[in-house]
């Protein structure tokens, strides 16, 4: 069965039958991360051919030590607030998305909510526009990031 032949909502009910009911578990390898999160109680990252990482999202949000992710979305001169938020301590990580023709830059602060008002007022302070902002809890797509992230990459070299 293949991503394109069957839809995510029917895989997760084909799923939980045969676990629920039959009690057999199931493997999906993918490289949808939205789809393996949707659906999956337990995760494996794989990298080189070799397991980096496992466990349920809970547990790798833990062992990757990732905190909630701070999305703002600025209007024109991204790259300006780019620059600015990478210069405010506790700021981690940046992702800049198209998000609907708007930026989104996608933050990881290691200091916690804590540096968000540090944040906005550096785009502020950088003449950019800030659209929306919000919090949210790291997904799939983030820990797969940090699992392979340069510093990982050295540490297993």
């Amino acid at each position: 069965i293949t991503g394109s032949s069957i839809s995510v909502s029917r895989l997760r009910y084909v799923a939980r039958h045969i676990i629920g009911e039959l009690g057999y578990t199931v493997v999906l390898a993918t490289h949808t991360l939205s789809e393996a999160e949707a659906l999956c109680d337990r995760i494996a990252i794989i990298r080189g051919g070799r397991i980096v990482e496992s466990g349920t999202m809970d547990e790798l949000r833990r062992r990757t030590s990732l905190s909630q992710v701070l999305e703002v979305d600025v209007g024109l001169g991204h790259e300006r607030a780019v620059a600015a938020v990478c210069a405010v301590a506790g700021v981690e990580d940046v992702a800049v998305l198209d998000v609907g023709g708007r930026h989104r830059l996608s933050l990881r602060l290691g200091a916690g909510i804590a540096a968000m008002n540090d944040v906005l007022q550096a785009i502020l302070d950088a003449g950019v526009e800030v659209a929306s902002c919000s919090t949210r809890q790291p997904t799939l797509d983030d820990v797969y990031r940090a699992a392979h992230a340069p510093a990982r990459d050295a540490d297993a070299g």
